[in-house]
């Protein structure tokens, strides 16, 4: 498991970086944690890190936050919404509500490897913006769901093994008499 935890953590492909690990993982696996195995054998297939959703995120982040206007905007329109980034005005304590403070709390998050702080950040954008954001969201809780998968394994892997059940002894004849 180590070894998946790795390549998953580099962002390798399984099948690439450890081509029996599939195997492996379904033979011991398979029948206890069927869900996990599949969450972390979805984010072998297709990987996703912290890193690469921080780098996505940065390339989505003028469409959440509206700093780039649409192609058919007026040049009013678009003055307008240079300017509103500017000036921020919010009263000291309070929860960042605005499209741009949220994406930067969840790059915040990000840089130091809060995937789940970021997702809630993003998923509390408005309707319009999570749908710009729906395929970054959605590699997120592959990679959540992965995470978590790896994790249950590693300590199905840790728990200690069954007893062995002692082997039926064959019936020992009774001693016979000879007269």
């Amino acid at each position: 498991l180590g070894v998946t935890r790795r390549a998953l953590e580099k962002g390798e492909k399984l099948a690439v970086t450890v081509p029996s690990a599939e195997a492996a993982l379904r033979s011991r696996f398979g029948a206890a944690h069927p869900e996990p195995l599949a969450a972390v054998l979805a984010l072998g297939a297709a990987p996703v890190t912290s890193r690469s959703l921080a780098r996505d995120l940065a390339q989505l982040a003028p469409r959440l936050t509206g700093a780039v206007a649409p192609a058919n905007a007026s040049w009013w329109d678009s003055f307008t919404n240079s300017l509103s980034g500017i000036v921020r005005v919010r009263e000291t304590g309070s929860a960042a509500t605005d499209p741009v403070d949220r994406v930067a709390a969840a790059q915040t998050a990000l840089l130091i490897g809060n995937v789940d702080g970021a997702v809630l950040q993003v998923a509390a954008l408005p309707a319009d913006k999570r749908r710009i954001a729906g395929s970054w969201l959605a590699n997120a809780a592959r990679l959540r769901t992965g995470l978590r998968g790896l994790a249950v394994l590693e300590s199905a892997a840790l728990a200690p093994l069954p007893p062995l059940a002692a082997p039926a002894l064959a019936a020992v004849p009774a001693p016979v008499a000879v007269r």
